[in-house]
């Protein structure tokens, strides 16, 4: 059985014939750029680090879509990476990456994994299931990942903690870190008051009882009307959820920055004690 780990990046060196130094220096596979063309006697192949390949478009019939200027629109990893599978539709190959998929559209260059082609629900191809999946939203990723999963073609770990020391350290918030919390907490509370204050005076309810006995002219007002509250009760969300928003992510990173003196305290701690 032929195995051989692959880097997206290292395959388009290959495959261009152009020398890639980092790619020499990481010694990802022995393989030289004059015996690239033994990739294609392979049966098993597995694309370390392949998210490498995940920026790429494709065309009906599975290639990589060209701009104006003839040119894929595409990283040239991906494109090494779809023409090394094309060449081999017989390897069985794995997908191996350190980071999740979050976006459907990064599953290009994973035709092997059989949720689309000829026999699936997709036939015509990724774009097809793209285009479905899509429209179906999250739930739509969840049963497809536990498909692959039931079908054995999926696995999902994460780094393993054994034998890790983890350490709660007290009292790392000092006075001068404290007398910043609290000021920051008045200034987010006198702009809150503020916000509320100009919600008020620009959004304000104009709200008129609404009566029955109305002809149809001052019915379609009335309409108008209620549309228009409407519309300002939607802008006043997206203004506070805005402003909860950035709430939220002030104090997290004053949080983070209220222990940096700490942390930089243990580490040189360390650092002094290694060097005994």
């Amino acid at each position: 059985m032929n195995v051989v780990v692959l880097c997206p990046v290292w395959l388009y060196s290959c495959l261009c014939a152009v020398p890639t130094p980092i790619i020499a220096t990481a010694r990802i596979c022995a393989f030289s750029h004059k015996c690239f063309c033994h990739l294609f006697c392979l049966s098993h192949i597995i694309l370390h680090a392949c998210d490498q390949a995940k920026n790429i478009k494709l065309d009906e019939n599975g290639k990589p879509m060209l701009d104006a200027k003839n040119k894929a629109q595409c990283s040239k990893s991906a494109a090494a990476v779809v023409e090394l599978q094309s060449r081999l539709p017989q390897a069985r190959v794995v997908y191996c990456s350190a980071t999740s998929v979050t976006e459907p559209k990064n599953m290009g260059f994973m035709d092997r994994l059989g949720l689309w082609g000829p026999g699936t629900e997709h036939p015509q191809g990724f774009n097809q299931f793209l285009k479905s999946v899509e429209h179906l939203g999250c739930g739509a990723m969840e049963l497809h990942a536990m498909h692959l999963k039931g079908e054995g073609a999926l696995v999902a770990r994460t780094l393993s903690y054994e034998d890790c020391n983890f350490e709660a350290v007290p009292n790392v918030m000092n006075g001068n870190i404290k007398g910043v919390y609290d000021r920051s907490a008045s200034l987010w509370k006198n702009l809150n008051a503020h916000l509320q204050d100009n919600l008020e005076n620009n959004f304000g309810d104009d709200s008129d009882d609404e009566d029955e006995d109305l002809d149809d002219a001052a019915l379609a007002q009335q309409e108008e009307r209620r549309k228009h509250r409407y519309q300002l009760q939607e802008k006043q969300g997206v203004v506070k959820s805005r402003f909860w928003g950035a709430h939220q992510r002030f104090f997290r990173s004053l949080c983070i920055a209220a222990k940096v003196d700490k942390a930089i305290e243990i580490a040189q701690k360390a650092i002094d004690e290694g060097s005994k």
